[in-house]
């Protein structure tokens, strides 16, 4: 059992409860003991270990909401997959925030489920995906790496990354960059054409940062695999070129549909729908 495996853990973080299913989003309760004597230390110890789940990919939400009885606080948490906050997920900025807790006085946290979020995306159960593709939207929670082959999401902590890569941390920071400008083009307000243009040109400053992070996925020591960036292409509104890509002007339309993609250039690493 996965428990077992971690049972020698100083500070584990275990999910109780028989037979989950670990894909898709699931919504759960983080519990932390209040230590016999406040200090400063403990104030902060909670924060910093969400901060250090979220920027290794195990909790979606940057600012999860927190309550507080008596005896302990009480943090709720969108999870990427139900074994998202396993011990072997810890990167080492969460393994030094579980071991401030315990110098704080609070403990090992508690962590239950409390089921899958019916609006989550399915998490990808392929074993070896040929390749994968850079996509979100803005009212989009879950991890922006998809699968190509499945659709299915990617949860980042499952990027390899080793001590002091940021990897992780710039797919989230391009994620919210990807989102403002995606809403400020919903919004339809004074910045809404050139919203537009940093989602659609493929030599947008977004673009380039996102094809640029694509590529840096792409090598190894991470994926080793092709990661696309997907280009948006509002609906209702045909290009001038259809048929050829944006950056090169190849021919990109597919004979066959590619996941969610119709169009896919190799060379310039970009797919639309």
């Amino acid at each position: 059992m996965r428990e077992a495996r971690h049972a020698r853990s100083a500070i584990a973080m275990a999910v109780p409860g028989p037979g989950r299913d670990t894909g898709g989003v699931h919504t759960a309760r983080l519990i932390l003991a209040l230590p016999d004597r406040p200090t400063a230390e403990a104030d902060h110890a909670l924060p910093r270990l969400l901060g250090a789940l979220h920027q290794n990919g195990q909790v979606l939400d940057s600012a999860p909401p927190v309550v507080a009885d008596e005896q302990a606080l009480h943090a709720y948490l969108s999870l990427p997959a139900a074994d998202a906050l396993d011990p072997e997920h810890h990167g080492p900025y969460v393994r030094a925030a579980l071991a401030e807790l315990a110098a704080a006085g609070h403990g090992a946290p508690r962590v239950r489920l409390l089921g899958a979020d019916p609006h989550g995306e399915p998490e990808c159960g392929c074993e070896t995906p040929s390749a994968y593709l850079l996509y979100t939207t803005f009212v989009d929670r879950d991890s922006p790496l998809r699968c190509a082959d499945c659709s299915g999401t990617v949860p980042l902590y499952r990027i390899p990354a080793g001590p002091g890569d940021l990897i992780r941390s710039r797919v989230l920071d391009w994620q919210q960059q990807y989102r403002a400008c995606d809403r400020l083009w919903i919004e339809s307000g004074a910045l809404e054409a050139a919203a537009l243009h940093e989602l659609v040109a493929a030599g947008s400053d977004l673009s380039a940062s996102g094809r640029e992070l694509c590529a840096a996925l792409a090598a190894a020591p991470h994926l080793g695999r092709p990661v696309y960036y997907y280009l948006h292409r509002p609906g209702g509104e045909e290009p001038a070129a259809p048929d050829a890509c944006p950056s090169c002007g190849r021919p990109w339309r597919l004979d066959l549909p590619w996941g969610v993609c119709g169009h896919r250039c190799d060379g310039c690493g970009l797919a639309a729908a």
